[in-house]
């Protein structure tokens, strides 16, 4: 169901209020969080990256790049 997925980067951010090591761990808790989500619902862990953030929102950007065969 996943097929034509070539990569997959999960982003976590925070907003600034707060300690910097503190935000920085938060964004991180919130990426690996949707990785586990996505993995338990069979994406293969090849094609995923995770990454944080301070500032930018309380939210997890996830870019999606997939393989669309030419005709």
């Amino acid at each position: 169901q996943y097929r034509g997925v070539v990569s997959i980067r999960i982003v976590g951010h925070t907003d600034l209020s707060g300690s910097r090591h503190f935000n920085q761990w938060l964004a991180g808790k919130r990426a690996e969080s949707v990785k586990l989500r996505l993995l338990s619902l069979g994406v293969d862990p090849r094609t995923l990256t995770v990454s944080s953030r301070v500032g930018g929102g309380r939210n997890v950007a996830i870019d999606v790049v997939v393989r669309v065969p030419v005709k």
